[in-house]
């Protein structure tokens, strides 16, 4: 009998150590296995041989410190060049600005791998548990209370026992992980988009990003493309590796998408194509994004970039080159509204065109943009229209640049039904022109600044409103003081604006120069006419003035 208790207890005893080994050993297997497949991604992989991180949280948080860091320094730089400049309107909130200093910490990344793949991931980490663990129970073991208590030290003992197990499966595990085969699924490296195109030589594949499978594939990178957008559900995403995608045809977005290049400009569109557009927004394509994609036009300017005819759609930290016309924003088969082009490069003969067309195209904003034209011609216009019944197609034109090179070059065009449009904190240079009128009426020009813009304001504009400009004087004000003659009526007062005021107000000054008068005004003078001549005196007429664009 006693024989059988002590082979009970020992085959108890043999399938508790095996069962804790083979605990260890999996764990250890498994959480190398989800460390390895994360390491080994192919976004993984990419990241960490160009940006030297593991995650796309982690290159997120990078870019963000860099571009608040760049602001910041940015800033400093301009208000040191520019004292006279106000900005406060270019602050941000205090957490934001804290971004660019050296104090600023990255968010912080919450795990979501199960939590034995992050404590056993690493075997330094691990060991070092395990170790510190050891001694803990060892410890324990040696505290007077517990060595007098049999049943206490036993469990203490058994606990030792399990981890040391535990730790000898762990490290057998890992070492048959490290040089062992871990087969991994294909389908466990899914993305989030739909398809992933890319090209190997002059072949053209579209993966499925779910069942890893190549779906279409060719040399006619337009067909692959549209084929990927047909097969793509509504408010999916369809990411470009970096490659040029040389187009013969258009390719047509008619439902909500997400395409996105793996970085600014190196996923490139070249459009072949004649007098027509690289990409078409249009239907029921409303709220579509465009980010991080090139606009190339191969064929000597003779092709356009992007039209868009449906709402909401944003185009961003885009690159436009070598295009007739880079993006068109148009009400061509519906009503069209709050469309943005944000953070975007443009170069073309004409960079950005907000037109009504047959139905309206309010809201467009353009933010953050840099403009350059190839010719003399605007690089925006808006609502300047020789067809179409649409009723408006006004825009915000916020924190762009607008160059032209060595005076070669215009600014915007606002025409008739571009009303309620504003151009606010943007830079002109080199141009020949800077706001061209077509009959513009209530448009807002304020906070912007003027460098080398030979005609800052030209044409016909009524009801606008032109304020705090640098390089472009649209409200002044001062004293005028003149000796009267006794015969003399007409005074005339020089007021330094840009243009003809749209309103002043000039008041008496001293005793002579009370009395009826009136008061006109052209581009250069306010004049000043009494009903009755002041008496003669020496600085006896002063008159206090003020007017505004």
């Amino acid at each position: 009998m006693n024989n059988k208790r002590v082979s009970l207890k020992t085959l108890t005893l043999t399938c508790m150590v095996v069962f804790v080994f083979l605990l260890g050993f999996s764990f250890s297997v498994q959480a190398y296995a989800i460390r390895q497949k994360e390491l080994n991604s192919p976004v993984s992989q990419y990241l960490r041989e160009n940006y030297g991180v593991d995650s796309v949280e982690e290159y997120e948080a990078k870019i963000e410190q860099e571009i608040w860091l760049n602001y910041s320094r940015q800033v400093e730089a301009l208000a040191s060049e520019h004292p006279e400049l106000n900005l406060t309107q270019w602050q941000f909130p205090q957490s934001y600005l804290q971004a660019g200093t050296s104090t600023y910490q990255p968010p912080t990344i919450k795990s979501e791998q199960p939590f034995y793949a992050v404590v056993f991931g690493e075997p330094v980490v691990s060991l070092q548990i395990f170790t510190l663990s050891g001694l803990g129970l060892l410890g324990l073991a040696a505290v007077p209370p517990i060595k007098k208590r049999k049943q206490l030290r036993q469990a203490l003992i058994l606990g030792i026992v399990v981890l040391c197990v535990f730790s000898v499966g762990y490290f057998v595990g890992l070492t048959v992980a490290q040089t062992g085969t871990i087969t991994i699924e294909p389908n466990s490296f899914q993305t989030e988009a739909s398809y992933i195109i890319f090209t190997d030589g002059t072949t053209v594949y579209a993966r499925n990003g779910k069942t890893g499978a190549i779906d279409f594939s060719g040399t006619d990178a337009s067909t692959v493309i549209q084929s990927a957008v047909n097969a793509a559900p509504t408010g999916a995403s369809i990411f470009f590796k970096t490659a040029t995608y040389n187009l013969n045809s258009p390719i047509t977005i008619n439902k909500r998408l997400r395409l996105v290049g793996e970085v600014s400009a190196s996923s490139m569109f070249c459009g072949y194509m004649v007098d027509d557009y690289i990409l078409v927004v249009t239907g029921s394509a409303h709220y579509t994004v465009i980010e991080n994609l090139g606009f190339w036009g191969a064929s000597n300017r003779n092709c356009h970039g992007i039209k868009i005819d449906a709402t909401r759609v944003t185009a961003q930290n885009c690159y436009f080159d070598a295009l007739k016309t880079a993006i068109l924003v148009i009400g061509d088969t519906q009503g069209i509204s709050f469309n943005s082009i944000k953070n975007c490069r443009i170069k073309a003969e004409l960079p950005i065109k907000v037109s009504v067309g047959n139905y309206w195209a309010t809201e467009t904003l353009i933010e953050f943009c840099n403009t350059y034209t190839y010719t003399d011609d605007f690089a925006i216009i808006a609502g300047v229209e020789t067809t179409g019944t649409g009723s408006n197609s006004f825009v915000r034109v916020v924190d762009c640049c607008i160059e032209g090179s060595n005076g070669v070059g215009k600014g915007i065009q606002f025409g008739s039904k571009a009303f309620w449009s504003y151009v606010t904190r943007t830079r002109f240079e080199q141009l020949s022109v800077g706001i061209e009128g077509v009959s513009a009426q209530y448009i807002t020009v304020k906070d912007n600044t003027f460098s080398s813009v030979a005609n800052i304001k030209n044409g016909t504009f009524s009801n606008c409103v032109w304020k705090n400009n640098i390089g472009f004087v649209t409200e002044n004000s001062g004293t005028a003081t003149f000796s009267g003659n006794g015969s003399q009526t007409t005074f005339t007062i020089a007021h330094g604006l840009a243009g003809t005021p749209r309103s002043w107000r000039v008041e008496a000054g001293s005793a002579d120069a009370k009395g009826d008068k009136y008061v006109t005004a052209d581009a250069t003078n306010l004049t000043v006419t009494f009903a009755t001549a002041p008496p003669a005196g020496t600085n006896n007429v002063v008159l206090v003035w003020s007017a505004e664009m």
